[in-house]
Parts: C-alpha cells; structure tokens; sequence
C-alpha cells in the first residue's frame, strides 16, 4: 500500500485541522469491515480525540463512476457504523460552518458523548482563548494586588479593587503607563468613595 499525493483540498482540511486545534492523521486504514469486497479502506483523515473519521469527496463532482465509488464507500461506513464526515468542495468556502453541523450531527448520531463534550470545549476554547487568557490575568493580578494591599495597609479593599481595575485599563490601553496616571486614577477613585 502506497501513500497518495494529498489533494488540494486535503491540504486545506490539514491546516484546517491544525488553526482549529483538531489533531489528524492522514490516510487512517481501516480493515475487517463487514460486507465489503475490499481487505481494507483507506479514510482521508482519523481525527483520534473525537474517534471520528472526515472523507473529502473531491472528485464528487467528476465523473459518474467517481460518484459512485464514494457511495459504496459511504454505504460500508454506514454498514459498519463507522462515525465519518464527508467534506465536498463546495463546502470548503463555508468549512467552518460545514465542518462544526456535521461534526455534531454524527456525534449525537453515534452517541459519542464524551467526544461531544470534547469538541464543545475544544471550539470554545478555541474561539474565546484570548478571553479565557485575559481573564486568567486579570483575576491573578487582582489576588497578587489584593494580597500586597491586605498585608501592608489595614483596610484596603478599595485600593486592591483600584489596582484591578487600573491594570484592567493598562492592559486594555485605555491609561497610560505611568505614575502620573496612576496618581489621577487614584485621586478619582478618592473622591468617589469620599
């Protein structure tokens, strides 16, 4: 059995993969299926935390007889209730959309919980990651400010909530870094606790 040059197309999927934090290996083989007149079928990609397998139909739109050896494929998968995505080219300009419908259609069609959950928290994290790692930040700088406040003056609750938030508004680029901005914000804070 020999490695096949990846189609434009699966290389987009393997990138695809890779900016989405979904590891993949190409050209997964599968053998014993039941009612196949194969020894074995070879998947575009295994996608291993998901136990789930993705095929690009790249040349769906080829020729009939193309057409018809991706539905024997298709039907065998299904026979042997093999959990796979089928990726089209038309779906590559909406891949994320595509990709993310399908992904949860056949995780819930296998009743693949676990992985449900796992591919939920992996997009999530995925798209807010800088969120999630700002607010990681802010919340540490806060217990290190409120830490350094509560130690050194008595009753300083106030002044760790201002150092807080003059961090959140550094951080955010909204006050400048310097002492001179730190002296205001802390003059206004005065006077609206006063």
């Amino acid at each position: 059995m020999h490695k096949n040059t990846p189609s434009e197309g699966e290389l987009f999927l393997k990138s695809f993969f890779r900016e989405n934090g979904i590891k993949s290996h190409s050209e997964k083989v599968i053998r014993g299926l039941n009612n196949d007149n194969h020894d074995y079928r070879v998947a575009d990609f295994y996608l291993p935390r998901l136990k789930m397998y993705v095929e690009f139909q790249g040349l769906w739109n080829n020729t009939k007889e193309d057409r018809e050896r991706y539905k024997e494929k298709m039907r065998v998968y299904g026979r042997n209730n093999i959990p796979c995505i089928y990726i089209y080219p038309e779906n590559l300009g909406i891949i994320e959309y595509a990709f993310h419908s399908r992904m949860l259609k056949e995780l819930k069609k296998h009743k693949m919980k676990l992985e449900l959950f796992k591919y939920k928290f992996l997009r999530f994290f995925n798209q807010k990651k800088t969120t999630i790692l700002w607010f990681l930040y802010f919340l540490y700088s806060g217990i290190i400010n409120a830490n350094y406040f509560t130690e050194t003056e008595e009753g300083s609750l106030e002044e760790s909530v201002f150092a807080m938030i003059y961090l959140i508004l550094i951080s955010a680029g909204l006050v400048p870094r310097s002492s001179a901005s730190k002296i205001i914000l802390n003059l206004l804070c005065e006077r609206i606790y006063s």
